[in-house]
């Protein structure tokens, strides 16, 4: 609609009829055609706005997110340094489009490997960036029956469904010696794909992981030795820079049986050594049920859990154990990949919530709750 008196044109919106606005962008056409003159001519040819005024004639056309994107990204000189790009990005703090940018580097097998280390480096403090914003929670759907914990992803878990970790910033470096100047090797090294579901019987976790060597944990090792689960949850939900009482850990792994202490001679002088002053059985095995099972194939393993609303319950402080829909917790998990049975060197992470040491007894120091997955029950 053309008032050629005033030379002003107002644009009506194609689906409701009711005139655009200044915040839609329409304030910039009549910026632009103001100085030509009077308005003899508007029209609108396919996503094109035409105008004709005495002093000149102008289109506009309006660009998706894709297109503005598309545009900034070609705008940016061939000859940009990546690594110079990301840091003033972070300094943006444009996280999403860092991490892009870091991954496509990693990704670039023809990059020099000094380069794609340095990207590598730089992605976790991009990643952690990232998990500083606010998050959405992850709505965990009910199910309608429990699943059988199995070690198969069959029904009620929707194996088409899941929490994909396959891509360069989920695979991070053991810190300590030995750190790998580049985590990320490929899917088939170290993926996965984590599900969640819950039941009036408990919460319900199963993470399948792609790997194509898994090896045994010595759970008496001081290192993560072998493959591992590290499952820390957050029951309250209230994050936390460091963890609180009501945060627990639960490892899950493949272990071997302690061999059988060879029987020693009978103390017929009562000179043998005393008694160790503390119990020396295998420690008590969290509550619900968990199992691991490897691929016949060799090419992973499934972690399937559930965790007792009852023991949610007391470390939350409460009494009544019966879940309820809204309710929130946060949630980490880590598995360690160790492909030569001496040492894990990285491992794949659900957030940037845990960072692990090579060290098993400084698990804690790298928790934070608050850059755990926040999840809330659904209905």
């Amino acid at each position: 609609m053309a008032d050629r008196l005033r030379g002003e044109v107002t644009i009506l919106d194609r689906s409701t009829g009711t005139p655009l606005t200044s915040r839609q962008g329409i304030q910039e056409v009549s910026d632009h055609i103001k100085p030509l003159g009077r308005l003899h001519h508007a029209s609108v040819v396919g996503n094109t706005l035409l105008t004709v005024s005495s002093r000149g004639a102008a289109g506009f056309r309006s660009l998706t997110t894709r297109q503005r994107e598309i545009t900034a990204w070609n705008s940016l000189d061939a000859t940009t340094n990546w690594q110079v790009e990301a840091s003033r990005l972070l300094e943006l703090q444009q996280s999403p489009r860092v991490i892009e940018l870091l991954e496509e580097t990693i990704l670039d097998l023809d990059m020099n490997p000094q380069q794609r280390a340095t990207a590598s480096w730089m992605l976790e403090g991009a990643e952690r960036q990232r998990a500083l914003e606010p998050q959405a929670d992850h709505k965990i759907a009910k199910m309608h029956v429990a699943p059988i914990i199995d070690g198969s992803l069959d029904e009620p878990w929707n194996a088409t469904q899941g929490i994909p970790l396959e891509r360069p910033r989920h695979v991070r470096g053991l810190q300590g010696p030995g750190e790998p100047r580049i985590p990320w090797q490929d899917r088939a090294d170290l993926s996965g794909r984590v599900f969640l579901g819950w039941t009036q019987e408990g919460l319900h976790i199963a993470v399948d992981i792609d790997d194509d060597n898994t090896t045994s944990h010595d759970r008496d090792a001081k290192r993560w030795v072998g493959d591992c689960l590290i499952l820390v949850l957050d029951t309250r939900g209230d994050g936390g820079v460091r963890p609180r009482s009501d945060d627990q850990v639960l490892t899950l792994a493949f272990v071997p049986p302690r061999p059988q202490p060879v029987p020693e001679e009978e103390d017929v002088d009562g000179t043998g050594e005393d008694p160790p002053p503390f119990s020396t059985e295998d420690e008590k095995e969290p509550d619900g049920e968990h199992i691991v099972v490897r691929r016949a194939d060799g090419t992973g393993a499934v972690y399937e859990m559930t965790i007792p609303w009852a023991g949610i319950a007391e470390e939350r402080g409460e009494d009544d154990s019966v879940p309820w829909p809204g309710m929130r917790m946060r949630i980490g998990i880590a598995v360690t990949d160790d492909d030569t049975g001496n040492g894990a060197t990285k491992y794949l992470g659900l957030t940037p919530g845990m960072i692990l040491h090579r060290d098993l007894d400084r698990i804690w120091e790298g928790c934070s709750p608050d850059l755990m997955l926040p999840v809330r029950l659904d209905r």
